[in-house]
């Protein structure tokens, strides 16, 4: 999986539903892991992990994803950023957007 599909595929899950302060929820709110089939709503480092789904390269892949999102969002402090009190599920949207766009 390139960058750009790993980008695209976690842009995917954070249009199904976005959450802040877990990685990923359930329906009903409660938390789950990223990878749990029962989730419902993803941040943005929860939708990397569940786009990668433990492939081959995992690790180089989630780095290099998270640098061109942090890139994008001019922070790097993505958890941090994610989970801001006035932050957006279009924002981070947008942010994937510009990465896949610098991918």
């Amino acid at each position: 999986m390139t960058n750009k599909e790993c980008l695209e595929k976690a842009r995917g899950f954070i249009a199904l539903g976005w959450t802040q302060q877990e990685f990923a929820r359930k329906a009903n709110g409660k938390p789950v892991l990223a990878l749990d089939p029962k989730a419902t709503c993803w941040c943005i480092q929860g939708a990397l992990q569940a786009a990668l789904n433990k492939t081959g390269n995992y690790s180089e892949r989630f780095y290099e994803c998270s640098i061109l999102l942090a890139n994008a969002a001019d922070n790097h402090a993505l958890i941090w950023w994610n989970d801001a009190p006035y932050r957006t599920q279009a924002e981070v949207l947008a942010v994937f957007d510009q990465a896949i766009a610098n991918a």
